[in-house]
């Protein structure tokens, strides 16, 4: 720093104050609580990265790069993807395809035999099968052998497209670092496993130099979405979707052809093969191909493909990154966000201590007595940990469906303040009031609570109106159902008093799914309507011990879990536990036995199942599902698993789908 002082003495150092200046400002980004992953500057502007939802139409005959007919090379055409896309440019375009590839194929006569004496799962006889697809499709195939980081040997098979198709309309860059070797954490990386970068940049650069003449409608660069969300062990992976973007970028400054870059979702295929990164998030093949033909009709250069909310995703990975595990506290406290509420300080001793909670929980500097819990980023695992916090500090226990009908800190203290701090207790809790349409009915998972669906409610809109069904008992005074049948009839005889008639539309979360089942049955043997049914993750006829029931005792047992999954449920039981554990036992051990005297009967209506996307295959509990179903069972897959599929960013992509089952059900 003396150095810089002093040089603006001289001519050639003018601009070390310029330089002083941005040391000052990496200080001040290095030091401050902003939650932004990415910034530039740009003069005395800082910039910051965020992602724009947009609107891809399906692609046409007038609104596409891909010319039917054209002349299409997909370098690693032969693997998953690149044969996904290949076989989409034959049966769309009627393309002539020229696939590269490291790896030679056996010797065409010798293909059957090489199938017969290998497993169905062997990569050689995967690409075998691909390649005698393409052929009964009828394509026009130029199969070529060459390593893609050598110039020379490029350089011999783009010639060789040309002698035999001529021009050539578009290249698609598929062969890259997706390998197991690429999945290491930093600290275990090595030379073999950077040299996957290198080969990764050399065939950029080689590419760059055989087309330099050629003037292509595209030429598309496919990455993972690493380099966005990153994910334990995906450097190299990140690494690579950087330098395509990069790449891509700098290629459209000074060539004439379109250079396009995609960051997607790691892809699921048919034979078995996981998904590479994040395979909660992946998308099926199928959905693959439909993202990149709309991408090959879309303007912009650069995208990225993402099933869950983007920004939801990336909000929820910075502030659960630095948060302490012994009190569950945020490391650093950030600034308080652009509400519609104004700020108001917190008015009395009860509130401060409210907003001291709240601050440490939800990693704000400044919390206003009118801010709402939810809009500040509050989550139903945080609500159980604030509850906690409230009766360790002010000595209270609070009902957990009161953080829905009190979310700020003034009417929590309110509350509080109380000489009778308890609440009347009714099975009907109203998440969300507002809106014209019909309520949806949420029935409550074995545990009783509904506080888990604020964030789905939330995400439905402030137009439909949302109530949670909790669970007989919880207040410690009234005795739990033991059986399905009574529990569905004293639901169905609560929800009467605010809807007389249907049509009724039904939901429940894993326990409650049977619960709305049956409250389904009784509603239709009376006559009435049943707009929607609803099932959340929701096994049909359980055979194996109650998860609920291990849940509260405590015990390990995975239902389709992660790892983050299981974190997470451990937090939830020890919240729980530590504030209601006898009364929720109770619930729990009358829900489990209940549970398993319930023999669910055909259903003559129609059900939709909600199902988590851990499982790699068709669950058991969907084809129970659709047995019993008579009127159809219509099946929706949502990222995350059993225990993470109401918390973001998964709650996001079941609230889309279950907000297009509501306006389907009711356009009928």
């Amino acid at each position: 720093m003396n150095d810089t002082k002093n040089a603006p003495r001289e001519e050639r150092f003018h601009a070390a104050r310029e330089f002083e200046g941005l040391l000052d400002q990496l200080m001040r980004e290095l030091t401050s609580p902003h939650e932004e992953r990415v910034v530039a500057y740009r003069g005395s502007h800082r910039w910051v990265q965020c992602f724009e939802q947009v609107l891809l139409r399906e692609s046409n005959n007038n609104r596409t790069r891909v010319r039917e007919g054209g002349v299409y090379v997909v370098l690693g055409g032969l693997g998953r993807m690149g044969f996904a896309l290949a076989e989409m440019l034959a049966t769309t375009a009627h393309a002539k395809l020229v696939l590269i590839n490291r790896t030679p194929l056996p010797p065409r006569a010798e293909w059957q035999q090489w199938c017969d004496t290998h497993l169905a799962t062997d990569e050689m006889s995967l690409r075998i099968q691909r390649m005698q697809r393409l052929e009964q499709l009828g394509a026009e195939v130029l199969l070529l052998n060459a390593d893609v980081t050598s110039f020379e040997q490029m350089q011999a098979a783009f010639e060789r497209v040309r002698e035999r198709f001529g021009k050539i309309h578009g290249v698609v860059h598929a062969a890259g670092v997706r390998s197991e070797k690429a999945l290491l954490p930093l600290q275990h990386m090595s030379v073999e496993t950077t040299q996957l970068l290198a080969q990764r940049a050399a065939s950029l650069s080689v590419l760059e130099s055989v087309l330099r003449e050629q003037d292509l409608d595209f030429c598309l660069l496919l990455s993972l979405l690493a380099s966005v969300l990153g994910g334990k062990g995906a450097g190299i992976l990140a690494a690579e979707g950087l330098l395509n973007e990069a790449f891509a970028q700098r290629m459209n400054e000074t060539s004439a052809t379109r250079w396009l870059h995609v960051g997607s979702e790691a892809w699921r295929f048919e034979d078995g093969a996981r998904a590479l990164l994040m395979p909660e998030f992946a998308m099926t093949r199928e959905e693959g191909v439909a993202a990149l033909q709309r991408v090959l009709a879309a303007d912009t250069a650069s995208l990225v493909i993402a099933t869950g909310d983007l920004n939801a995703r990336l909000t929820h990975w910075v502030r659960n990154a630095g948060r302490d595990k012994n009190t569950g506290n945020a490391a650093i406290l950030h600034e308080r966000p652009n509400l519609a509420t104004p700020f108001v300080a917190p008015q009395n001793q009860t509130e401060k201590t409210l907003a001291e909670i709240w601050q440490g929980l939800l990693g704000i500097k400044s919390v206003g007595s009118s801010d709402n819990f939810f809009e500040l980023g509050g989550t139903s695992l945080l609500g159980v940990s604030m509850f906690a916090n409230i009766e360790k500090q002010l000595g209270k226990k609070l009902p957990l469906n009161l953080l829905m009908q009190a979310p700020t800190i003034a009417q929590l203290a309110t509350f509080l303040t109380k000489d009778d701090a308890t609440a009347k207790w009714a099975p009907l809790v109203l998440i969300q009031p507002n809106g014209m349409k019909p309520p949806l009915y949420c029935v409550h998972p074995g545990v009783g609570t509904v506080l888990g669906f604020q964030e789905l409610s939330m995400r439905l809109g402030t137009d439909q109106p949302f109530y949670g069904i909790q669970a007989r008992g919880l207040d410690g005074k009234q005795k739990p159902f033991s059986r399905i049948e009574p529990m569905a009839a004293y639901y169905l005889r609560e929800i009467k008093t605010v809807q007389p008639h249907g049509p009724y539309f039904l939901s429940g979360r894993c326990f409650g799914g049977l619960v709305a089942y049956e409250m389904a049955q009784q509603l239709h043997a009376a006559g009435e309507r049943v707009a929607l049914l609803a099932i959340i993750d929701t096994v049909a006829m359980p055979n194996v011990e109650l998860e609920e029931r291990a849940f509260l005792e405590g015990k390990v047992v995975k239902v389709h879990s992660t790892e983050e999954g299981e974190e997470i449920g451990e937090k939830w039981r020890e919240g729980l536990m530590e504030i209601y554990g006898p009364v929720f036992r109770q619930v729990g051990r009358k829900h489990d036995t209940a549970r398993k005297r319930y023999v669910p009967q055909p259903y003559p209506g129609r059900v939709t199942l909600f199902r988590n996307g851990s499982a790699e295959e068709t669950p058991e509990h969907e084809l129970k599902w659709k047995k019993l179903a008579q009127g159809g069972l219509e099946v929706q897959v949502v990222p995350g698993d059993h225990k993470t599929i109401l918390l973001e960013p998964h709650v996001s992509v079941l609230a889309q789908k279950l907000r297009a089952c509501l306006e389907a059900a009711l356009a009928e």
